[in-house]
């Protein structure tokens, strides 16, 4: 019986066929074959195989949250294996933001692998149909191991990730942002273009907000300090189900960065700031925003122009504590909250019925529940103010940017001086910590 020759794996245990200098080239490539047939290896291109158990296949995760979890994970493991092939390219843009784990709304077309010496173009296709441009960008020096707290030092563009070399947090984000048009007033209306601006300010929330021992779920580290005094825990939507009962899905954690690491990047070798939306969008990137559905709404409130105010915290005449909202108007006393269903829903589970055999699908808790978010509204309407839910669908189909043109064609036709929403509200700058509020006592 012939024998199986010993495959050496790299980073995220992917092999390639190249590197098994250990055995002759046949020998390596016949062991490599016979293991994808056998379905203990998935080919992604040819010369390179991933481990099945590494591998979220989509009959593993056919429908639901999952489904969509999967697709990303496995575009991420592609864009490693391209430039672990290519180990003199450095992947840029969209690519760079996967293998970050910053959140993108879809899986490009094209991804680039650039190169700050070869100037010759020509594309790669990995088996699913992914397209690599492997192209010329220009980059400074390289770091020589990846560290996520040396983000932002210098001018420092590339770092290592998995074996496979990537633009650094910044420049990613700062990438991301400048390959964005500035629109004008007829493409601004079109779904893409608002979708891709959506996606640029969500790349530079989440890298400034980060997932790793900052404001996420994990807690505050010592080093660290909050945004404010006795900052309230941040909610992170469904990277919490993931870790524990699919952790091939989970997406890679990060520390957060500050805004001034996009700084030595805003501008090229010859003082120019970057065409297109980068320095809006890096302007608007703040570390408030909860989830990518906060984002892709604070986007929708930048384009229809209006001034807002991110999770400010609001009190009666009697300085209790009503709410910390998502958004404030101040203008027109309208208040906005973004409701994903995540936000009541147990677990993953709400996407498909087959997983609520999850091994924690009991154990996980609702950030919320319908019944207090509406005795919250209650209250804030009581105190004059109008409280507009959004959806993310309504995101993109129109409806939100319309229920909010319409409250505030309300509070322009109706809203007197004497009838002002009482009460007071903060700024999250300026907002003492909860224990100095009074708080509302309601019956279990």
């Amino acid at each position: 019986m012939k024998r199986k020759a010993e495959i050496r794996f790299s980073a995220a245990g992917i092999a390639h066929l190249r590197e098994q200098t250990h055995t002759t080239r046949n020998a390596a490539r016949w062991s490599l074959a016979q293991r994808a047939k056998s379905g203990e290896f998935v080919q992604l291109f040819p010369g390179t195989y991933i481990k099945s158990e590494n591998w979220p296949s989509a009959s593993d995760y056919p429908s639901g949250v999952l489904a969509i979890r999967a697709s990303f994970a496995r575009a991420r493991l592609e864009c490693i294996a391209m430039a672990q092939a290519h180990p003199d390219r450095v992947l840029t843009g969209h690519a760079a933001a996967l293998v970050h784990g910053l959140p993108l709304l879809d899986i490009p077309d094209r991804f680039c692998l650039s190169s700050p010496t070869k100037r010759g173009k020509c594309t790669r296709k990995t088996t699913s149909g992914l397209q690599f441009c492997l192209n010329y960008a220009v980059l400074s020096h390289t770091a020589p191991n990846y560290t996520h707290p040396a983000e932002g030092h210098g001018t420092q563009d590339v770092t290592v990730i998995d074996g496979a070399r990537v633009t650094t947090l910044a420049r990613t984000v700062v990438d991301v942002a400048a390959s964005q048009p500035r629109p004008t007033e007829e493409s601004r209306r079109q779904l893409e273009v608002f979708r891709r601006f959506a996606e640029a300010i969500a790349l530079a929330d989440a890298a400034l907000r980060g997932n790793l021992g900052t404001l996420g779920s994990e807690g505050i580290t010592p080093a660290e300090q909050p945004m404010w005094p006795d900052a309230p825990a941040r909610f992170q939507p469904p990277d919490w189900s993931l870790a524990g009962s699919y952790p091939v899905l989970a997406p890679t954690r990060h520390s957060s960065i500050s805004s001034a690491a996009f700084l030595p990047y805003l501008r090229n070798g010859k003082g120019a700031l970057p065409a297109g939306r980068a320095a809006e969008i890096l302007l608007a990137a703040s570390p408030l925003s909860d989830s990518v559905f906060e984002s892709a709404a604070k986007a929708l409130l930048i384009e229809l122009k209006l001034d807002f105010f991110q999770q400010p915290r609001i009190v009666d005449e009697a300085g209790r504590m009503v709410a910390r909202v998502d958004f404030l108007l101040p203008q027109y006393g309208i208040v906005i909250e973004c409701d994903g269903r995540m936000k009541y829903e147990l677990g993953p589970a709400f996407e498909d019925p087959a997983l609520d055999t999850a091994p924690d699908a009991r154990t996980m808790p609702r950030t919320s529940d319908p019944w207090s978010d509406r005795r919250r509204d209650f209250r804030l309407t009581n105190l004059g103010y109008r409280v507009i839910h959004l959806t993310w669908d309504g995101l993109f189909d129109g409806s939100a940017a319309a229920a909010i043109r319409k409250a505030i064609h309300a509070a322009q036709t109706q809203l007197a001086p004497t009838t002002q929403p009482r009460g007071r509200w903060f700024d999250a700058a300026t907002a003492l910590p909860p224990a100095s509020y009074q708080h509302f006592r309601d019956a279990a």
